[in-house]
Formats: structure tokens, C-alpha cells, sequence
């Protein structure tokens, strides 16, 4: 049986945020040294999660919450 989850949106937003924090920082790290690239893939990867919670989040929000479980009803 599988189940769905589902993250409250307060949740998501803080993990989000938390995320884009630390984009930031490294953004500014990265205007100081824009030959660091390490710095630039770190940027990319963290851009990439952040897209990717914000699609999790809309995907959340278009899907009903709750799934009921189907039974077998015996004749």
C-alpha cells in the first residue's frame, strides 16, 4: 500500500526559503570570485532544488489530499 505525502505548505516554504538563503550567500560569494566554479555549480544545484520544490508544492495543491483505500467487498 502506498501512501501519499504531503508536505504542509509552512513546511515547504521555511525548506524553500532555507534554500534560497543559502543561494544568496554563495551568489554573493560568487560575484566576488566569478572564477570560482565550483561556487557557480553549487548556485545551479540549489536553483535546481528550489524548481523542484516549487513543482512538488503545485503538484501538491492540484492532487486531493487525503486517497482513500479501495476495498474488496466479498458477495
Amino acid at each position: 500500500m502506498a501512501h501519499d505525502v504531503v508536505v504542509t505548505p509552512d513546511v515547504s516554504k521555511k525548506k524553500r526559503d532555507a534554500l534560497k538563503t543559502k543561494r544568496d550567500s554563495h551568489f554573493k560569494e560568487y560575484t566576488k570570485r566569478p572564477n570560482d566554479h565550483h561556487l557557480a555549480l553549487e548556485i545551479k544545484k540549489i536553483d535546481d532544488d528550489i524548481a523542484d520544490r516549487v513543482q512538488q508544492e503545485k503538484k501538491s495543491l492540484e492532487r486531493p489530499t487525503v486517497r482513500r483505500q479501495q476495498t474488496l467487498i466479498n458477495s
